[in-house]
């Protein structure tokens, strides 16, 4: 095995916005770009292109506006709604399947700082090839979470 040349970038950015005394909107956002060593190792020798592992790049980012209205309702502390979209393209130099994801929730928050958290949504995918039969293919995923922290 060759020595290769390989990079990562990443850029996050995240902030509140006050709205009025009990509105406030959060954002989140992430960039990610570097090179696929998972795609690369995991094609036959005879399928990788000549420049090594530099030819296949990944790229994504995510935006996440979060609407949050604050109750504090006995230990009913917000509601929130959210809608996270997402892009990701496993293979930019070549001719790779781009995932598009969008994800509407809703939540309701309790106790402070997130205690325990129920949400509802649906994450829907989809993609520039849709390939029956695998994990390429246009999906919708109804969610239902609970969280708690201990």
């Amino acid at each position: 095995m060759k020595r290769q040349s390989v990079y990562a970038l990443g850029v996050d950015v995240s902030g509140v916005i006050p709205l009025a005394p009990k509105w406030d909107l959060q954002l989140q956002s992430e960039y990610k770009q570097g090179n696929n060593h998972q795609l690369y190792y995991a094609l036959p020798d005879s399928v990788r292109s000549g420049e090594g592992v530099s030819r296949y790049i990944m790229d994504g980012i995510y935006v996440l506006p979060n609407l949050r209205y604050k109750i504090n309702y006995h230990k009913l502390t917000s509601i929130e709604l959210s809608m996270r979209y997402e892009y990701f393209d496993e293979n930019k130099k070549h001719d790779g399947a781009i995932r598009q994801s969008y994800i509407p929730m809703i939540s309701l928050a309790f106790l402070k700082d997130y205690g325990g958290r129920i949400q509802l949504g649906m994450q829907i995918d989809q993609y520039n090839k849709d390939i029956p039969g695998t994990k390429t293919h246009n999906s919708n995923l109804l969610i239902v979470q609970v969280q708690c922290r201990f």
